[in-house]
This record gives structure tokens, sequence and C-alpha cells, in this order.
């Protein structure tokens, strides 16, 4: 059907089948019988044959105009699933918030320096969500945060490219001094991320495991206000360590070592499997956050992984 539509619409706008067959390099016959082929496919006739050159009939006319848009957009299908060419459109990136504050400014920097005819688009969210947005193909690319024992969902491509850890902070004039028990931290307030990050349920985790509640006096999505709030004597906090690093308030904040818990993350790169002309702007961004965020030291590999990601909704969100 699609090539019967386009060897009609091809007869409309070169006027005869000698330049039809010319241009799709097929014989006159050929033609002719694929616009036969399409009439009785459309249950009438599409060309008045009355008169010489032949014209289109009512029904001709009203095919030709819907088959153009059909052939535009199978055109640009077939464009978009091909990985030559200059890549264009829109990339959609999404980010947990710690990747997002440290690479988003330097990511489409490059990226439009590399390839400025794209358009970047670019969000934070919940780790889950993300990953849930590339399987609904709303999202090309995510950064995400999962624990050590998760492994991506079916039918989404991931690179794991980073590990690092989370680390308790509190303000410099923090009492306890050297290593400390967790028991020890319990008594007090935290300022943690809103339910569905994978470092607080790790934490909360840790303090039902052993009898102790947890006393959050602040849920803040954004991670300066958290750190912003320790300093200011709201609670502890609980953060990737390399936003402790990258934070204005890092000189006024004390990382606590803690003797009995530390929380590790994977940093995952996932995408669909098939990218087409994206592919390349994705490898870029993929080599901007496995550069800022320990690619060199990271257990790198590619995997399709049949399960989905371990633990509870809760428990594996953003981190």
């Amino acid at each position: 059907m699609i090539e019967d539509l386009r060897a009609f619409v091809s007869f409309v706008s070169h006027g005869s089948l000698s330049r039809t067959a010319a241009h799709l390099r097929l014989s006159q016959p050929a033609i002719s019988r694929r616009i036969q082929r399409l009439e009785m496919a459309m249950g009438g006739t599409l060309l008045d044959r009355s008169v010489k050159p032949a014209r289109l009939s009512a029904l001709g006319v009203r095919l030709y105009e819907r088959a153009q848009a059909v052939l535009q957009g199978i055109d640009g299908l077939q464009e978009l699933m091909s990985e030559d060419g200059e890549p264009n459109g829109t990339l959609r990136i999404g980010a947990v918030q710690s990747i997002s504050n440290t690479t988003a400014v330097s990511a489409v920097a490059q990226l439009k320096r590399r390839f400025p005819a794209l358009r970047i688009e670019i969000q934070s969210d919940w780790s889950l969500e993300l990953v849930r947005k590339i399987q609904l193909g709303r999202l090309d690319v995510a950064a995400v945060m999962l624990p050590l024992s998760a492994q991506v969902p079916e039918g989404v491509t991931g690179e794991r490219i980073g590990t690092h850890r989370a680390a308790v902070v509190a303000p410099k004039s923090f009492p306890l001094k050297g290593s400390v028990a967790l028991r020890q931290l319990a008594p007090r307030p935290w300022v943690l991320y809103p339910e569905g990050c994978i470092l607080r349920a790790a934490l909360s985790r840790e303090f039902q495991a052993r009898g102790l509640n947890l006393d959050i006096a602040v849920s803040d999505f954004g991670v300066e206000h958290q750190l912003g709030l320790v300093v200011a004597g709201a609670g502890l906090g609980f953060v990737s360590d390399i936003m402790v690093k990258a934070s204005r308030y890092r000189d006024n904040l004390r990382v606590v070592r803690v003797k009995d818990f530390a929380f590790d993350f994977d940093i995952w790169l996932i995408h669909p499997p098939f990218l087409g002309r994206l592919k390349t702007p994705v490898a870029v961004f993929s080599g901007i956050v496995g550069e800022r965020f320990g690619a060199s030291k990271a257990r790198s590999r590619q995997t399709r992984a049949a399960r989905s990601v371990a633990g509870p909704r809760s428990g594996t969100g953003m981190g």
C-alpha cells in the first residue's frame, strides 16, 4: 500500500507515466499496476482517463491530499530511525537532582556546541519516575541512582557509570567527635528528601531494623536547601557525598563518620535500546556524566535486564 501511494503521488506530481517511471526507476506498466491496485483498495477510480493527459477524479483529489501527509510522516519516521546524518529535533534528558545540579549546565553547553540543530529538554525527577519515562518513550536518556543490587528493567539499555556513597552531614559545631554509632544519632532531627528518595528509604530501613525512630523535621526536594537547613541547625542531613563537595555550604558542614552504617549506590545511564540519530548525542551526554561521576573507576557495562528494579517503590527512588 505504501509503495502504491508513493507511485500515485509521484504520478500526480510529475504529470506522466514516463516521468514517474524515470523518477521511481520502474517501468511504466509497473506504475500503472500500482495505481490500479490502489484504485481497487479504495473502491473507486482515482484518475479520469477519458481525457488526455489523465486528471484526478474527486476521490483522487481527496486521496492525494491525505497521501502526501502520510508519506511525509513515513519518511520522517525512517529519518528518525536512521543513525546516519546530523542529529536534529529534540533530545529529552532526565537526571536525578544530584546529577542535574552538577552536570546540566556543562552537558547542555557541550551538546549545543557539537549539535547546534539539536533542541535540548532537561528535567529532574526520582529515579523510578525517570526509568518509567524512558519505558514510555517520554525521555531519550536519563542519569539515575539505583541501589547496588538493582538492575534496569526489561526493554531499557543501561550502563553503570559510577558508584558513590551517601554522607551524613551536620553543622561544623556538631558536638559528637570521631566515629559514631547510628544509635547515637537517633535522638536528633533530620532534614531529608521527600518520600520516594533512595537515600531516605535506606536510612529509614536502618532505623526500623534497629527499632529506632527516625525524626524527620524537614522534607525538601532541593539538596542545597537541605544543606542550608543543616548548617542552620534544623537537623542532620543524608545526601550524596558529591553534593556535599559541590555545595556552597561545604565549609560550614561536617561529614559525620558512622561506623555501623554506610550506603553506596550506583549511577546508571539508561536509554531505549534504539536511538537512531540521537545515538551520538546520548553517547556525549554519557561521557559528560561519566567523567563527573568517576566512569574510570566504575564497573562500566552494557546490560539488558529481565528483572525489574529490586525493592519496593519507596526504596528505589531518586537520590
